[in-house]
């Protein structure tokens, strides 16, 4: 995507009010450009002529002159960033709605949080300041030095020619600095990045570093990406502080020319004084336009990069794609994994050619040793991720013909590491159904073994979990994620590893809540812990990627297999 389209395309919603600041630049640009003209009759009428009235004239027109050249400012300024700070909101929730639309491989496989949080405050900030800033400098100066030229053509033509000679000498250095100002704004955009990731990852895992005395080292870490930025900027802003100076002298020495030959025509009488010193402030007034080009284009450079980052988040495809006109999954009878093959990398294959089912009421475990690739079948049925092979049915309908939404809607998913915002219990109850009301969620957090203890808080549901609901115990936590995927009523319920992080009474409590639901509901449990599956109807044995036995628990001991070798392990540790 060229981010230039990409930047009309926004600016197509502010053409009044763009129209409106353009039109005040090309006044402040002329009426700069004329303030010069007004040096010769100043000169020639006032100084050298003793004209009274010109005098008054000028005294009343300067300051009127600069009156409107300030109120055009203001209003241009202010409708410049106006535009600017509306572009970059609408930009960011852009991104941002694209992020929760987008597949997960991306960020699992492409992207982190760190990068993605840079992307979305520090460039996001360099595309304001480059919306804001520059197209008021570029067009006002551009202006304001098209409107000198005129100047210096009334003035004298040899000399208006020798100046454009010099003027585009003095504006080469632009593009040659343009080329490391780009290069150098990409390596610290990159590396701001990557001190965000290691900022967002360590303040994750402060409670690791501290456990393990890691301290000083993350410290060091943190030390050397921050150095990595500084290094970074400072190369950066070497380019940038050397564009202007080395431009300020090419253009110097131009006037020097232009003074020598000049005051050489008015000693001989060719020139006016008045025309000579019009010319001479026309010529100067070249100098602010161009050190402000120059000093505009290190943000320039910044932002057009900062927008090529966003607009690569925003070309980014979802691997899982709904198909147009799609249909309302509904689960009446069974869901079918049909040879099923699956890999998040090539050449890593997790699962291989496995086919099970479910049918409607019956409790289904999936266990098998760690890595086996069991979570991926969550992943799967729930379309994360795409099969590479094979299809998963629901009642005969390939799951790739059914709305995202409605699919997902079907399911109520407990995981191991339960995810509860920095919000109120309320809210994280509700978050799968805004729309509950306090029986249905009173009812759930019961079935839940949870209401008694919220009921005994302070705040009750208003309490406020703190992050990641770690004010919370874990066995909490997940009989509020219980209670949360039950106020959504769904048609199954899948647990993935729901007590592996639990200590023994707050399994024990879970249990307890899960055994209540296993009387109305269809179950998947996906697990390891073999003792939580003895009276399910039918268990899968996943190894290596394959399903290797099945059937009841007693008809799989008495197989003598993996899981029979597996469980007795278990009971001995015990």
């Amino acid at each position: 995507m060229n981010k230039f389209k990409f930047l009309f395309s926004y600016l197509k919603f502010y053409k009044t009010k763009f129209l409106i600041s353009c039109f005040c630049m090309l006044l402040i640009g002329g009426l700069t450009s004329t303030s010069r003209w007004l040096v010769k009759p100043v000169v020639d009428k006032i100084f050298y002529y003793k004209d009274i009235n010109m005098l008054v004239g000028l005294v009343v027109l300067i300051p009127v002159l600069y009156l409107i050249i300030g109120v055009l400012t203001y209003v241009k300024n202010y409708i410049n960033v106006y535009i600017a700070n509306d572009i970059v909101k609408k930009l960011r929730e852009e991104v941002f709605k694209h992020l929760q639309h987008i597949s997960i491989d991306y960020f699992v496989l492409k992207s982190t949080t760190g990068h993605t949080l840079a992307k979305l405050t520090n460039d996001t900030n360099n595309i304001f300041q480059m919306l804001s800033k520059t197209p008021s400098v570029i067009i006002t100066d551009t202006i304001t030095m098209l409107g000198l030229i005129v100047v210096l053509f009334y003035l004298s033509i040899k000399f208006a020619v020798l100046s454009l000679i010099v003027l585009p000498i003095a504006l080469f250095p632009v593009y040659i600095f343009t080329k490391k100002l780009r290069y150098y704004s990409k390596k610290t955009q990159t590396e701001i990045a990557n001190l965000y990731n290691n900022l967002q990852e360590s303040i994750s895992a402060v409670f690791v570093t501290q456990l393990f005395n890691q301290q000083e080292n993350e410290i060091k870490k943190f030390q050397n990406f921050n150095n990595k930025v500084f290094i970074a900027i400072k190369k950066f802003t070497r380019v940038e502080f050397l564009s202007s100076p080395v431009m300020e002298f090419i253009g110097a020495i131009g006037v020097a020319v232009i003074i020598l030959i000049g005051g050489r025509d008015v000693i001989l009488g060719k020139w006016t004084p008045g025309a000579f010193f019009a010319f001479l402030a026309t010529v100067l007034s070249f100098y602010q336009p161009i050190k402000r080009i120059a000093e505009i284009n290190p943000l320039l450079q910044q932002g057009l990069v900062s927008l090529e980052r966003l607009i690569g988040i925003l070309n980014q495809k979802s691997s899982v794609i709904e198909i147009s006109n799609p249909l309302e999954a509904k689960f009446k009878h069974k869901i079918v994994f049909q040879n099923v093959s699956f890999s998040y990398k090539k050449n890593l294959q997790i699962l291989k050619n496995i086919s099970f089912e479910v049918n409607k009421g019956q409790k289904v475990a999936i266990v098998g040793p760690s890595g086996a690739g069991k979570s991926t079948i969550l992943n799967l049925l729930l379309r994360f991720y795409d099969v590479d092979e094979g299809e998963i049915l629901i009642d005969g309908i390939n799951i790739k013909n059914f709305s995202l939404k409605s699919l997902r809607k079907l399911f109520g998913v407990v995981v191991q590491e339960t995810f509860l915002f920095n919000d109120t219990i309320w809210n994280n109850l509700t978050y799968g159904n805004r729309n509950a009301t306090m029986e249905e969620v009173i009812e759930a957090t019961q079935l839940a073994d949870i209401y008694e203890f919220i009921s005994n808080l302070p705040q009750k549901f208003d309490t406020v979990v703190g992050e990641r609901g770690y004010s919370l115990s874990g066995g909490e936590r997940q009989r509020i994620a219980i209670a949360r995927a039950l106020i959504t009523n769904p048609e199954v319920f899948i647990f993935d590893e729901p007590t592996s992080a639990l200590d023994a009474e707050s399994e024990s409590a879970v249990l307890k809540t899960m055994k209540k639901l296993y009387q109305n509901k269809t179950i998947i449990l996906i697990t390891h812990r073999l003792n939580l599956v003895v009276d399910f109807d039918y268990i899968y044995v996943l190894s290596d990627g394959k399903i290797v036995e099945e059937g009841n628990h007693y008809k799989l001991l008495s197989q003598n297999g993996l899981y029979s070798s597996l469980f007795k392990l278990q009971q001995v540790n015990k």
